[in-house]
């Protein structure tokens, strides 16, 4: 009987980050005499998108006749060999009677060690397992698609986008009539930030302007009925048999400090402001904030794309009394500010991931602010709602040199690239400014945020690795 153990170091509840080691061991035990040709180990970085005719706005589908798209993307791929030796290789390599070689029964341990690099690489598309899949199971080869060179994705689990770190380790059989041994283990990636240029005292801001109604006074009641009778076009309302008059037109914002960057579990610092050119006859109140984050996702595969939107709940509070204060008074207008310190702590889950573009998919973020105003105490409640876009960073700060570089460089190698064309001819292309400062920087230091997965993130890595089959 042969065994097959694969250990990673620091995987359970951690998260990988760019520059960090990835070590372990694999350990293949046998009762027996093994005929192998190689022991390997390697680090694969998979994305895999899922896109079925439901999905796709405007196509409808009747019974089974939907079809359903799958693209898959090897973002990652860096393998070593640690059977044979290096100098045995090369002395084998030259044989064309090599038939593999024979592993007495015993325990064997081979240490490896990868160095999680800074950007992803994707695969030639011809070797891409791009797959359009029918109703009837049917597979074609889909064409491939421009790759670019970005910062590595972090980990997602979702039905229809799924990226995946992992470390596969192999013992390879001689003999086709026997199965290869493989084991696989998943690991949790988060990026390190793109770095941050100051922004001073600064704010980005989303606001619109909005008029309301309220209830005035008895006194004042009366003086407008008087009013009424004189002036045929007067701007107060009357229903059912009360009168309602609209208040001074104003702007309700929403602030974040500038840039709009969020990082999972810390603080959001939000603003909420009314501003004015002039002073309200009544006091704005705050009875209700719901405040949602929006995520949106742009997937394409083959030939196919369609955009994937999900609001989840940042906080949820009604049955509030929170009066707009007035903070200031010029020749610019009034301003109010209506403090949500009250609130505690506003912050996004940590199973929400950074934004990332890969090939194909784009995951993007704003936050949807739904506020229950009404002017006065006593007038009705009037919803209003504003749309903030914002950059979802994952917390882990990058090292000095490569914030030096990226923000002190006008050269064209700075960090993180964007939208780089993929160069093929990995074999004759010099290292990249990054890659050589990359390969003697240490790992980065300081807190390690962690994403929460679902389980099937860990399960059923080997549908990842369908191009593997049979290797």
């Amino acid at each position: 009987m042969s065994e097959l153990i694969l250990e990673v170091d620091n995987v359970l509840n951690h998260s990988f980050t760019n520059l960090d080691d990835v070590g372990g061991r694999v350990i293949f035990r046998t009762d027996n005499e093994e005929s192998i040709s190689h022991i390997t180990v390697k680090l694969e970085g998979c994305s895999v998108v899922n896109i079925a005719s439901a999905d796709m706005p405007g196509i409808q589908t009747v019974g089974s006749s939907g079809r359903k798209v799958i693209e898959r993307h090897k973002f990652l791929y860096i393998s070593k060999t640690l059977f044979p030796p290096e100098n045995i290789q090369k002395n084998v390599s030259s044989s064309s009677s090599f038939k593999g070689y024979t592993i007495n029964p015993g325990e064997y341990v081979y240490p490896f060690s990868f160095k999680m690099p800074l950007n992803s690489k994707c695969e030639d598309p011809s070797s891409l397992i791009s797959k359009l899949v029918s109703a009837k199971n049917l597979q074609n080869m889909s064409p491939g698609r421009v790759h670019i060179i970005d910062t590595l994705p972090p980990s997602v689990s979702h039905p229809n986008v799924s990226i995946r770190y992992y470390i596969k380790a192999t013992v390879a059989r001689t003999s086709k009539l026997k199965l290869s041994f493989r084991k696989y283990c998943p690991f949790v990636f988060l990026p390190i930030e793109p770095p941050r240029r100051p922004g001073g005292n600064q704010y980005s801001f989303i606001r619109r302007e909005h008029q309301m109604s309220y209830i005035p006074a008895n006194k004042e009641t009366l003086e407008i009925e008087a009013s009424r009778k004189k002036h045929i076009f007067s701007l107060s309302k009357v229903s059912n048999g009360i009168i309602k008059r609209p208040s001074e037109p104003f702007f309700i914002e929403a602030r974040l400090p500038y840039p709009a960057i969020v990082v999972p579990t810390q603080n959001i610092p939000i603003r909420l402001n009314i501003s004015s050119d002039q002073a309200l006859c009544a006091p704005v109140y705050l009875r209700e904030l719901k405040i949602n984050l929006i995520e949106s996702t742009i997937v394409s595969a083959g030939l196919m794309s369609t955009n994937l939107i999900y609001k989840s709940r940042i906080l949820d509070f009604d049955n509030l009394m929170i009066e707009a204060v007035g903070v200031s008074n010029n020749a610019e207008g009034y301003e109010y500010r209506l403090d949500t310190s009250s609130l505690g702590v506003i912050s996004i889950s940590d199973t929400v991931p950074p934004s990332f573009k890969t090939c194909n998919i784009l995951r993007t973020y704003m936050i949807e602010y739904i506020m229950g105003l009404t002017y006065g105490q006593n007038s009705p409640i009037e919803k209003i709602q504003l749309l903030c876009k914002i950059e979802v960073y994952s917390g882990i700060v990058p090292p000095p040199a490569f914030i030096n570089a990226s923000l002190g460089s006008a050269s064209s190698n700075q960090f993180p690239k964007k939208n780089a064309q993929l160069n093929f001819n990995k074999d004759d292309a010099l290292p990249t400014y990054d890659e050589s400062l990359s390969a003697h920087a240490p790992p980065i230091e300081g807190p390690r945020p962690y994403i929460s997965l679902p389980p099937a993130y860990y399960s059923n890595v080997e549908q990842f690795d369908n191009d593997e089959k049979g290797r």
